[in-house]
């Protein structure tokens, strides 16, 4: 079942979204939100959270320029940290690598390094 549109998809334009097949790729790597006191706010959606990363990367804004729909800049910087420590993008850079070695898209001969 598809997810239903937000204000946040509607607001920004759709070349800064990612594609659904991104998230629905990410979403079971999500850590469990952090057990402990009880937030005084209700925790932002993760797919809002991922989407507000996606943009900040595909338009190349620092963080503080982030569009207010698609949640305060802070707390997209608190998300990013919490998945980065439980190795979310990690896992998933392993498995779109494995991806794309299953359909024989990889040229492992050819290697460059940067820095």
């Amino acid at each position: 079942m598809p997810p239903t549109i937000t204000d946040y998809e509607t607001s920004i334009h759709a070349a800064f979204l990612p594609a659904p097949a991104l998230w629905y790729a990410v979403e079971p790597l999500l850590p469990d939100p952090p057990k402990g006191k009880r937030p005084a706010r209700p925790r932002r959606d993760n797919r809002q959270m991922f989407y507000a990363m996606h943009y900040l990367l595909r338009a190349g804004l620092q963080r503080n320029a982030l569009p207010r729909c698609l949640g305060a800049a802070s707390t997209v910087h608190d998300r990013l940290q919490e998945w980065a420590a439980a190795g979310v993008f990690r896992q998933r850079w392993t498995l779109g690598l494995w991806e794309l070695h299953v359909e024989n898209r990889l040229d492992w001969s050819f290697q460059s390094l940067d820095g």
